[in-house]
């Protein structure tokens, strides 16, 4: 009985420590998984998007299902490994994005990984200021938004502009 204790004291210890001060799991480099639903994040991220365009006077954005998919599988493609990081083939996205909504001009892709959920990552291109410029931009009136996570739980987000 006192070693099935001290197995279950150890145990409970090592599920503590494993605990971030959010109550949240830590995986990769004190990463936190997200708070909602990768669905409810692109919904959380877009009318964060809006509402700071807004306040800035830029025109709102609708949010395109062909742009959604475009931005959903970059992300999953970073998240599975398939592509590097960052903005490999937006030539090609943004092709098939104009193609297949009917036309378009400008677009514009951001991208972010490692942020827990969809107020980090509207935070940390936000401190930027190329990217507050590009979330502002009043060309673009078209937003696709995608959000995945790979197998260690690192969060990868993709967000697709298009000027129609």
């Amino acid at each position: 009985m006192k070693h099935i204790s001290i197995v279950l004291m150890i145990s409970l210890f090592a599920i503590s420590c494993g605990k971030n001060s959010s109550g949240g799991s830590d995986g990769p480099q004190g990463f936190r998984n997200p708070v909602v639903s990768e669905d409810g994040a692109k919904v959380e991220l877009f009318k964060m998007i809006n509402k700071h365009r807004q306040a800035g006077r830029s025109r709102t954005l609708f949010r395109s299902v062909v742009m959604d998919n475009e931005a959903d599988l970059h992300a999953q493609d970073m998240a599975d490994g398939r592509i590097p990081y960052g903005h490999f083939g937006v030539q090609e996205r943004c092709m098939r994005a104009r193609r297949n909504t009917g036309g378009g001009n400008d677009c514009a892709e951001l991208v972010a990984r490692d942020q827990f959920n969809a107020q980090a990552a509207f935070n940390s291109w936000m401190t930027s200021n190329r990217f507050r410029a590009m979330l502002l931009d009043p060309r673009f009136n078209a937003i696709g938004v995608g959000v995945s996570s790979d197998r260690s739980g690192r969060v990868y987000w993709s967000v697709l502009f298009l000027q129609q």
